[in-house]
């Protein structure tokens, strides 16, 4: 039985928790007389169900002696060797798997989603086996790994120990031999196998889904937070670096439904310093959060949470790096959030008070239907590591914490909703109430603001060439899956400007509709791209600006968030929406980067050549080192970290692929969550860091990759590109682009 999984998963969530896709429910008449899987069974699944033969399960034999558990995976085909730390995939990537799952106590409540232990074989690009090079072709008896892992409620795991592995190519099989804790004939096990070049496609046995598909979204439930209302509870000290970020105690009180939360900590001292140089724009830099199960049900709300507390500070462009030191109270804000899924409702205000002299952080927050049964958990976050937490946090609000979006929040085409006045210093994107209306896959926006002025002043000062400076936007979330598209958001209806390089600096005074674009944007995995264009309105009389444009594939179901932006003023937004996409375009950089490029991505020069279907691209750069320092800190997980890209329009024809590009050739690199701040110098093409590749672009913005050719000349200051661009002519326009996550980026217009 084929599942789905993450298209990409890495070591950090290898045996975390690896996806957030629902449960799989199983059909009454297929599966609900189906008996747990046992030691000491054999089960057997569907030929050919996976797309590749050495990770089609055939059958799993297994067998327990004592507490040392033997299973045995029968596989369609097992060769001889497999291809490892294939580069498409990048350094860290988890490779292949072949996973059994055990719920040692068989008690589904304990572990997340039951599970207790893992017995994997597996292999992590160049993490494991570091002395074997890219794309090496091995025996995986010398490749693989395999351990015992155990899991832990809120999610993180840890080594137990190692296990045996032995690999049969002649008899098709894998056989893992671990010792597995506490395991009894009546535990329950489950078993997937895995290779990431097939990576939506991993194979479980029929009606037994796999750990990742049968443990829930969320790694813990309310089952383990505290019982905490009146009462006060200490905590271990000393486990956490930074003194205010310590929890010592907590308390917790309550007034009819009105919550107080005190975190007692280590030391908090008078001020603490903000806009750290390193920490990127619109991320989460500090906060200390309250989760709240109002009803004890673990059904209800996010795995079994219904509302978050929680006071923070995210990085606004126009402060970024300004390390300015303040009291807490002066830059956090304090909000209460509804963390029903599907939950339209905007947060709500909160009160936070900081106490230096008693070393204490109080959150107040009204919560719909607490009561003194409530159960809560609390944690503490800082963007540089330092994180604490007493009962059982959700990992997926822990992830969350890098945005300053921590709850989907979003309205349906039709609806009219408000936002507070003078929350926003710019009165132009001040939002006070937002209007829309769908006429089939018509959309209108209208912008209410809280003072539109006759004109504004466009290319200021100081805003770099290409870089965004205002922008009216509204993401769109076609299909309410957060995941396709990017982050969830499939269009935006935007109206923006652009400081071109021929302007920059002019400070001209224009009315406010000549100097925006509006344009529909398409998403892609990481960027939007342009689609078409939009219409827009601005009525100063009014103190309006309307947006309308054809967004395919719209419906009354489709959820919508809005945000304004000002580069130097600040932004104000309705609904959650993730910061990166509102920022995203097909015509700059995401505002608020640096302003001075650096050496390696400063281009000053691009030769194109092309022989037959072969483009080669010379990139002249101002300077490239030998080496560049990778995973830095500062730049998250999964985040690309440097880029030179050339983005190809075959058929000259904005119809086809996104934006009118059908190709791109590229030379990248991501942070990997593992090796994330770890700040490695190395040169470009050492195994591992920069790939070359081919992405054809469809329509949907999906990427079909091939390999391609660099070459990396420090002495010339060059990175030369060269590959196959099926269909490519001398007549088909061509963009360029560098970039570099902390510094910006070079790129021509289309």
């Amino acid at each position: 039985m084929t599942i789905k999984n993450c298209a990409r998963l890495l070591l950090a969530i290898l045996l975390l928790f690896s996806g957030t896709s629902p449960v799989l429910a199983q059909t009454p008449d297929q599966c609900a007389s189906v008996q747990p899987a046992r030691p000491g069974d054999t089960l057997t699944d569907a030929l050919s169900d996976a797309p590749a033969a050495h990770i089609d399960l055939t059958r799993v034999e297994t067998s327990l002696s004592g507490e040392t558990l033997t299973a045995v995976f029968h596989l369609k085909a097992l060769p001889e060797t497999l291809t490892f730390n294939r580069t498409a995939f990048g350094r860290g990537a988890k490779e292949y798997q072949w996973e059994v799952a055990v719920d040692v106590d068989n008690d589904r409540g304990t572990g997340p989603g039951g599970f207790d232990i893992l017995l994997t074989a597996y292999h992590i690009v160049f993490l494991s086996h570091e002395e074997s090079g890219a794309d090496v072709t091995a025996p995986l008896q010398e490749m693989l790994e395999a351990s015992v892992w155990e899991t832990n409620p809120n999610g993180s795991t840890g080594t137990l120990a190692a296990a045996d592995l032995a690999v049969s190519p002649e008899d098709n099989t894998i056989t893992l031999i671990g010792n597995i804790p506490g395991i009894t004939p009546a535990s329950r096990l489950t078993f997937s196998a895995y290779d990431v070049e097939f990576a939506a496609e991993a194979d479980q046995i029929e009606c037994h889904p796999s750990y990742i598909r049968s443990r829930s979204p969320w790694g813990c439930n309310a089952a383990a937070a505290l019982a905490l209302p009146g009462q006060t509870v200490t905590a271990e000290t000393g486990n956490v670096i930074d003194p205010y970020m310590d929890i010592t105690a907590l308390s917790a009180s309550l007034s009819g439904e009105r919550l107080t939360a005190v975190f007692h900590l280590r030391d908090l001292p008078e001020t603490l310093t903000f806009n750290r140089a390193g920490t990127p724009q619109n991320v989460m830099e500090y906060a200390w959060v309250v989760v709240v199960d109002v009803d004890g049900d673990p059904e209800t709300g996010a795995a079994g949470f219904e509302y978050q507390l929680l006071a923070s500070h995210s990085v606004l462009p126009s402060a970024q790096e300004s390390n300015v030191s303040a009291p807490v109270e002066s830059k956090a804000e304090a909000r209460v959030w509804n963390l029903h899924p599907g939950s339209a409702a905007p947060p709500g205000r909160a009160v936070l008070e900081a106490s230096a002299e008693e070393d204490t952080i109080t959150l107040t927050g009204l919560i719909p239907g607490i009561t003194e049964a409530a159960r809560l958990a609390f944690r503490t976050y800082d963007y540089y590591g330092n994180a604490d937490e007493v009962g059982c946090f959700n990992p997926q609000l822990q992830i969350t914490l890098s945005s300053q979006c921590l709850v989907y929040a979003a309205f349906p085409p039709g609806q009219t909703v408000t936002d507070e006045a003078a929350d926003a210093p710019a009165a132009h994107i001040d939002l006070t109430r937002i209007e829309t209306s769908l006429s089939g896959e018509t959309l209108t926006v209208v912008f209410h603001l809280r003072d539109i002025p006759q004109t504004l002043t466009f290319n200021r000062t100081g805003i770099a060439e290409n870089y965004k400076e205002y922008g009216w936007d509204v993401s769109i979330d076609i299909d309410g899956d957060r995941e396709t598209g990017n982050r969830g958001i499939e269009y935006l209806l935007a109206a923006s400007h652009f400081v071109l390089a021929s302007r920059k600096g002019s400070n001209a005074q224009a009315p406010i509709e000549s100097g925006l674009e509006a344009n529909v944007l398409k998403a892609r995995p990481d960027s939007f791209v342009f689609m078409s264009g939009a219409t827009l309105a601005v009525s100063p009389e009014e103190n309006t600006l309307t947006l309308t444009g054809t967004i395919p594939g719209i419906t009354q179901e489709s959820r919508l968030t809005f945000r304004t932006f000002d580069y130097t003023g600040g932004s104000d937004e309705i609904g959650c929406q993730d910061p990166s996409a509102s920022q995203a375009s097909a015509d700059g950089p995401a505002a608020g980067a640096s302003q001075e490029l650096a050496g390696h991505i400063d281009v000053r020069d691009i030769v194109v050549v092309l022989d037959g279907e072969t483009l080669t691209v010379t990139f002249h750069l101002r300077d490239l080192p030998e080496t560049l320092t990778f995973d830095r800190s500062g730049v998250p997980a999964n985040a690309l970290e440097y880029s030179w890209e050339v983005s190809i329009d075959v058929d000259n024809d904005r119809a086809t692929g996104p934006g009118g590009y059908d190709y791109m050739l590229s030379a990248g690199y991501f942070v990997h969550p593992l090796v994330k701040g770890s700040n490695t110098a190395a040169r470009m093409t050492d195994p591992g860091f920069v790939t070359a590749r081919i992405l054809g672009l469809d329509a949907q913005g999906n990427r079909r990759p091939a390999a391609a050719a660099i070459i990396v000349s420090a002495a010339d200051n060059t990175i030369t590109l060269t590959g196959n661009i099926p269909g490519i002519t001398a007549e088909s326009p061509l963009r360029f682009r560098a970039y570099d996550h902390l510094s910006g980026s070079f790129q021509t217009p289309r």
